[in-house]
């Protein structure tokens, strides 16, 4: 379980939950827990907590978000370090240099400029500020999510220098 949740206290906890569920349901007789419904159960709830981490402006923004979360690091990640103005120069690159004018690729409505961008991304516990001025993805799972789920296609990704 703590695996799966990149060892986050909240997916722990809810998987924790779910075993419990689990026992109860089965009168204390762990020799008829079903093991598949509580990983089944516990990715569920691990989804629910990504969905509420992810704003309804970032999911209108979607291939912004992934974007910008590729290059960031995850918890864990050494020897990879990134500043708050990489990531402001990743937000407005990928602006002004998406293959289209489709929304998922702007700043989202309520969204003033790449500043408050980050800043959100921050409120919403996406990245996170470290020691030295460095910032990461602290759930490095929660990256994960991100990008398997709000990614453009492969082909429609801006490079830097592109």
């Amino acid at each position: 379980m703590a695996e799966n949740g990149s060892h986050w206290p909240m997916h722990v906890h809810n998987g924790l939950r779910c075993l419990a569920s689990e026992i109860v349901a089965k009168e204390g007789h762990m020799n008829r827990l079903n093991v598949n419904a509580v990983k089944a159960n516990a990715a569920q709830r691990q989804n629910a907590y990504y969905n509420q981490r992810i704003s309804t402006k970032l999911e209108d923004s979607e291939f912004l978000l992934s974007t910008v979360m590729a290059p960031i690091p995850s918890h864990g990640d050494e020897g990879k370090n990134i500043r708050r103005s990489d990531i402001l120069n990743i937000i407005n690159h990928t602006i002004h240099s998406s293959p289209s004018d489709d929304v998922h690729w702007q700043l989202p409505k309520g969204i003033a400029d790449i500043y408050e961008y980050a800043d959100h991304l921050i409120h919403q516990g996406l990245i996170q500020e470290q020691k030295e001025k460095f910032y990461e993805c602290p759930i490095p799972s929660l990256k994960k999510h991100i990008l398997e789920n709000h990614s453009p296609p492969d082909d429609t990704v801006p490079r830097p220098g592109s």
